[in-house]
C-alpha cells in the first residue's frame, strides 16, 4: 500500500453509498441545491437522472442528512413489488395507521420520499383534485435511459403537481484528481493522493469520470499493488475490474425533444 494511505482506517474507494465521501463537484452541488430548493418550494415530484454510477443514491443520502428534523421522510432503495406494498412501506416509515394513503392520513405534515424504481406507483400517491406539492413530495432518482424508455400511458397523470429535475453528468477531468484525494483524506489518509498525474488521466480515460467506475479501478489498483510497497501508483499499474468498460466504450443517451413524458413543461410552472 502507498504510504500516503498507510494512516487509512476504512477503504477509500468502497462501492457502498456513504454521505461522508460525497464531493461536492461542481454537477453534484448544483444538483443538490436544486433539490433541496424544489422541496423548500412544495415540488410535488423532483427527478433526478443520470447514469448507473454517477452518484445519485449517494446524494439523495446527502440530502436527506440536509433535510430539516421536522420533514418525514421514507428512502425506497428497493421497491415493493406493488402499489399497496409501497403505500405500507411509506406508511411504517412515516409512522402512520397501517390502513389508508399517507396523503389522506396526514395532510398536516411535509412528507418528501425517494423512490428508485416502479414508476407506475408514482401517480397512486397523488390525490385527482388535491395540491400534492401541499401534501406529499416525491424524489424519483433513475437512469434517464429508463424514463425515457416510458410512454405518457405508463405512468398516471400528476394533475397540477409542480415538479423539478435535474440531471448528473460525469465529473469534469480537472476534478478527479481533488476526488481521489477527498476521499483518501476522508478515510483517514494524512498524505497526498497515492496516483501519479498519469494515473489520474488514465484512470479518467478508462471511467469516463463515473465516479463509481472510478472506485472500482481505484479499489482495484490499490488491492493489486497492496504489497509493492509503492510510494506512488503510475499509470502502467492501473488495474481494470473484469466487468470495467473504458470511458471511450460508454454508451451515449440520446434525449428526445420535449419533457419527461409525466412531467409538464418547465414554462407551464414558470
Amino acid at each position: 500500500m502507498p504510504a500516503s494511505l498507510s494512516t487509512s482506517i476504512e477503504p477509500p474507494f468502497s462501492s457502498i453509498p456513504d454521505p461522508r465521501f460525497f464531493f461536492p463537484s461542481r454537477q453534484h452541488d448544483e444538483a443538490l441545491t436544486t433539490l433541496l430548493e424544489g422541496i423548500e418550494t412544495r415540488s410535488g415530484l423532483l427527478v433526478l437522472t443520470g447514469e448507473r454510477g454517477i452518484g445519485k443514491t449517494t446524494l439523495c443520502r446527502v440530502l436527506l442528512d440536509r433535510l430539516g428534523h421536522h420533514i418525514k421522510r421514507s428512502f425506497i432503495f428497493h421497491t415493493p413489488p406493488t402499489t399497496d406494498n409501497l403505500i405500507q412501506q411509506i406508511q411504517d416509515d412515516f409512522g402512520l395507521p397501517t390502513t389508508g394513503n399517507p396523503v389522506q392520513d396526514r395532510e398536516d405534515v411535509r412528507t418528501p420520499f425517494l423512490v428508485q424504481n416502479r414508476l407506475d406507483a408514482i401517480g397512486a400517491l397523488f390525490q385527482p383534485g388535491t395540491h400534492p406539492e401541499q401534501l406529499i413530495q416525491v424524489l424519483l432518482a433513475r437512469e434517464l435511459s429508463l424514463l425515457y424508455s416510458l410512454t405518457a400511458s405508463t405512468v398516471p397523470t400528476l394533475g397540477d403537481s409542480k415538479t423539478t429535475c435535474d440531471h448528473l453528468e460525469p465529473l469534469e477531468p480537472e476534478e478527479l484528481k481533488d476526488y481521489i484525494a477527498y476521499r483518501c483524506m476522508v478515510a483517514g489518509s494524512r498524505g497526498d493522493s497515492p496516483f501519479s498525474v498519469g494515473a489520474v488521466t488514465k484512470i479518467y480515460q478508462e471511467s469516463g469520470g463515473i465516479p463509481g467506475r472510478i472506485n472500482r479501478i481505484c479499489d482495484e489498483t490499490l488491492h493489486s499493488t497492496a504489497t509493492y510497497g509503492l510510494v506512488r501508483i503510475t499509470d502502467d499499474l492501473i488495474v481494470l475490474p473484469d466487468s470495467e468498460t473504458v470511458g471511450s466504450e460508454r454508451s451515449g443517451i440520446t434525449q428526445p425533444s420535449g419533457a419527461l413524458p409525466f412531467v409538464a413543461p418547465p414554462s407551464q410552472h414558470a
